[in-house]
């Protein structure tokens, strides 16, 4: 009898423990906003949400590189608006960049989050500079790896910098691929393909492009059409005066071979009124991929600081 009970005690105990682990840690489609975000959150802790690049891309491409700050925080990633697995019943009227960036306030909103730490990549940190000036009381730091410039006075500078990583790009192999998307192969995969190997000089050692997981889905071509609706990469609104009023702790992360010159991450620096800026030995555009480690503890370390009020 006595053993009976002890089992039926823990069964209870390890069913308990199940379902609080299946309640931190869960990937489903959310409502929010007037759409569905597919979402991924993982750990516990003080809530560090991520935004992918692109556009037009997903949150994929940050696992399983991200997946040990959840040993830390509350990760939550998602797809955006019309990207990924999220979904892309939306038109004109319901697609936009004041949308992707009011979805970021609705889902904080609707995880029902005190204030975030917000980690962007790439394209992403165009959406987390324009959700800090428009929501700064719902954010407690910024995070921003390889962002893009906030104004249009870059553009030369990151072109010509493209230019000459393109020096190391694989043309061969690169433009058998594109013969095949010119010749009309409307396979997902080879756009896939195509994108990673487009990324491939902007990785410090180029053989590790392979590491990058793009998974586009199988609504590619209906988001590249959304895609359409956003104003062209070249056409930057100058964000630097609204950003001098966001009085939150920054950093900004790059790799050495980051094609967004170091001008304008240190413009960056000097705008915010609290910012410090990490540049990454032997890394470009994705210095998570390259420098996990060092990636992670510089920024575990930076929150735990904003966390402490240091």
């Amino acid at each position: 009898m006595r053993y009976a009970l002890i089992v039926f005690w823990f069964l209870i105990v390890f069913h308990s423990a199940c379902r609080a682990q299946s309640q931190q840690n869960y990937e489903k489609l959310i409502s929010v906003n007037g759409t569905e975000l597919y979402v991924k959150v993982m750990g516990e802790g003080e809530a560090l949400m991520v935004l992918h690049g692109g556009p037009g891309f997903n949150h994929d491409y940050f696992l399983p590189y991200l997946t040990p700050l959840a040993k830390h925080f509350r990760l939550i990633l998602f797809d955006q608006r019309g990207m990924g697995r999220s979904s892309t019943n939306l038109d004109s009227t319901s697609f936009s960049i004041d949308y992707l960036v009011d979805d970021i306030e609705a889902l904080r909103t609707e995880l029902d989050l005190d204030a975030i730490h917000l980690l962007a990549h790439s394209w992403g940190g165009k959406l987390a500079m324009k959700y800090a000036i428009r929501y700064p009381a719902s954010l407690k730091s910024l995070i921003l790896s390889n962002t893009v410039a906030p104004s249009s006075e870059f553009n030369e500078a990151t072109f010509a910098a493209f230019s000459k990583l393109n020096e190391r790009q694989n043309l061969e192999e690169l433009n058998a691929i594109l013969d095949k998307i010119r010749g009309g192969n409307r396979e997902v995969g080879v756009f896939e393909k195509f994108t990673k190997l487009n990324f491939r000089p902007m990785f410090y050692d180029t053989s590790r492009v392979h590491e990058l997981t793009l998974n586009f889905s199988q609504t590619y071509f209906e988001t590249q059409s959304l895609l359409s609706l956003l104003p062209p990469p070249n056409q930057r609104e100058n964000l630097f005066p609204d950003l001098a009023s966001v009085d939150v702790p920054v950093l900004i992360i790059r790799g050495e071979l980051e094609p967004t010159p170091i001008q304008s991450d240190q413009k960056l620096v000097d705008t915010f009124p609290d910012a410090r800026l990490i540049n990454f030995s032997k890394a470009g555009h994705f210095p998570f991929i390259e420098r996990p480690q060092a990636f992670k503890d510089s920024l575990t370390e930076f929150i735990n600081k904003v966390e402490a009020g240091r």
